[in-house]
């Protein structure tokens, strides 16, 4: 089991994280004698045991733990062989520390490695960092310009939506307006039509009115009578003036 575990956490990706943790921590403490034990061993002026604080630095250095339990051993010894990397390195250093194994009613003093970060540790991890800063920025403005250029294509789209839309009410509108134009002319033509037709009528209406009274004079003018003697027979004629 130690050795399937073992094959799931890299050393190597360790390094740079927990350097940096160096940087939040006063240090970091293992065990080079029973590290099977350390969930029975507590260091000075700390309240958790070694393995609880062990397995919470792996946890925040982001290691990729199995799912299943972990041997107490394969934590102190991973985390050890990190740290020696780190020292062999020069950016770390090792001291040493005190702990206490409980055991039933058997207290067993203990020393451990301590190790905190060196000046030229300091250096680099300041600029690492800054460098995960800097990555995490330009990711950041890489998302943001991505929104940004999503928002635009959008926005182009929507602007020759609305640019077509724009051009078919312009043409209805031509359309309309041409119709429009067509009606107000014809209208206009009809209304002259109905123009000439009422001076027509009223032209024809004078000229009746003439008749009328032209006819009204001949009724009442008088008839003379003229008697014709023709093979003595006598005829009358009447003439109309």
């Amino acid at each position: 089991m130690s050795e399937e575990q073992s094959s799931k956490i890299s050393v190597e990706s360790m390094r740079k994280n927990i350097l940096t943790l160096l940087l939040k921590r006063m240090d970091i403490v293992v065990t080079d004698t029973y590290p099977e034990m350390t969930k029975e061993i507590v260091c000075t002026d700390h309240s958790e045991c070694l393995y609880s604080m062990q397995l919470a630095i792996l946890k925040e250095a982001e290691c990729k733990l199995p799912e299943s339990d972990i041997l107490p051993s394969l934590i102190n010894d991973t985390l050890k062989m990190a740290l020696d990397d780190l020292v062999s390195l020069g950016l770390s250093k090792k001291g040493e520390g005190k702990a206490k194994m409980v055991a039933g009613d058997h207290t067993t003093l203990l020393h451990t490695g301590a190790y905190q970060i060196t000046p030229k540790g300091l250096d680099v991890a300041l600029k690492l960092q800054e460098h995960d800063d800097n990555e995490r920025r330009f990711g950041q403005q890489k998302a943001i310009s991505e929104t940004l250029k999503t928002n635009s294509t959008r926005s182009l789209y929507t602007a020759w939506g609305a640019l077509i839309i724009s051009c078919t009410l312009v043409v209805f509108g031509a359309i309309r307006i041409h119709q429009l134009d067509q009606k107000i002319s014809s209208h206009t033509t009809m209304e002259k039509r109905i123009n000439t037709t009422d001076i027509e009528l009223g032209k024809l209406r004078g000229k009746n009115d003439l008749l009328v009274k032209e006819l009204e004079a001949l009724k009442n003018k008088p008839v003379n009578t003229v008697i014709v003697k023709v093979d003595d027979t006598h005829q009358t004629k009447k003439k109309e003036r």
